[in-house]
């Protein structure tokens, strides 16, 4: 099986808004990159971005438009395109992180507004790294006490959190789809290599 890393930063909470940036890594065995596609949309003059949301990614609206790649219909086809170009020969599983409800519906909303079939005929299964780390602080005392703690005292599951309090980010993320998607994957390997969990193969049932 094939495994796909991939994030998308958005105008919205709510799939209704548009995807502004977004990658898509595969990854070979041994957790290595074998090949990326990343990009950027231009806003349409219909939507207005909810502002918390602008504020979280960081984004100038107006410098946004000025250098994105290209509309959202030939960004989904992009899409479209390099995942049923993988999917083609191989079961694939898409991963990503707090993925199956934020980044999925919004994957699958964006492709059928622009006319796109988002299922590829049941060969993409799919993984989400915050379920992993949700079942590991159910299970596992030792890992909960290594998290950070939020002002209730009930651990902070956020990505960027999670990756801070097991040693794997030392520096400030970028809120970059390329940036969160490399980020995902370093910490993939690290729950596979130190707790025996990998999400590649993980079923939530």
């Amino acid at each position: 099986m094939k495994t796909i890393f991939y994030d998308l930063e958005t105008t919205d909470l709510n799939p209704v808004g548009q995807i502004l940036n977004y990658a898509f890594v595969e990854i070979d065995d041994r957790w290595n990159m074998r090949s990326c596609l990343r990009g950027t949309i231009k806003l349409s003059r219909l939507q207005l971005p909810n502002p918390a949301a602008i504020c979280a990614t960081q984004t100038d609206v107006f410098e946004h438009n000025k250098c994105a790649d290209c509309d959202e219909a030939h960004a989904m086809a992009k899409i479209q395109k390099y995942l049923a170009d993988i999917v083609e020969w191989e079961d694939t599983r898409l991963v990503g992180y707090n993925s199956n409800k934020f980044d999925l519906p919004y994957l699958r909303t964006s492709m059928i507004r622009n006319g796109l079939n988002p299922y590829f005929g049941g060969s993409i299964r799919y993984g989400d790294l915050l379920q992993v780390i949700r079942r590991l602080c159910c299970d596992n005392p030792e890992f909960v006490e290594k998290l950070e703690k939020k002002d209730n005292g009930k651990p902070s599951l956020r990505l960027e959190s999670v990756a801070r309090a097991l040693g794997i980010l030392t520096e400030e993320q970028r809120h970059e789809s390329l940036s969160d998607v490399m980020l995902t994957i370093k910490l993939a390997e690290h729950i596979h290599t130190n707790y025996g969990i990998d999400v590649r193969e993980y079923s939530l049932y």
